[in-house]
C-alpha cells in the first residue's frame, strides 16, 4: 500500500541507495503462518534459540522494479515516478 499510495498521489519515493537492492515483498498473513510454523516445530522448549528465520517469498525484486510494476498498474509511466 505504501508504494501505491506514493505514486498515486505523486509523492516522492525515497529509495535506498540507487533503488537495485532486493527485497520481496510478502503478506503479513503469510509471514505469520510462516513464524506460527516454526513456533510449532521447536516447542516452547527452544525460547532461547538464536537461530534466525527469513520468513520471505522466493521472488525477489528491486525497489526500481516495484516502483515500475506498481506504476504501470495505475497507467502511470514508470519514468514520471
Amino acid at each position: 500500500d505504501w508504494f501505491f499510495d506514493r505514486i498515486a498521489w505523486g509523492f516522492p519515493i525515497p529509495l535506498p541507495v540507487d533503488g537495485c537492492r532486493f527485497t520481496t515483498l510478502t503478506h503479513v498473513e503469510d509471514v505469520a503462518s510462516m513464524l506460527a510454523s516454526v513456533v510449532a516445530q521447536n516447542g516452547p522448549e527452544n525460547d532461547n534459540d538464536d537461530r534466525v528465520f527469513n520468513c520471505a517469498n522466493d521472488a525477489p525484486l528491486t525497489h526500481l522494479e516495484i516502483v515500475d510494476a506498481v506504476a504501470e498498474s495505475l497507467d502511470l509511466d514508470p519514468k514520471a515516478v
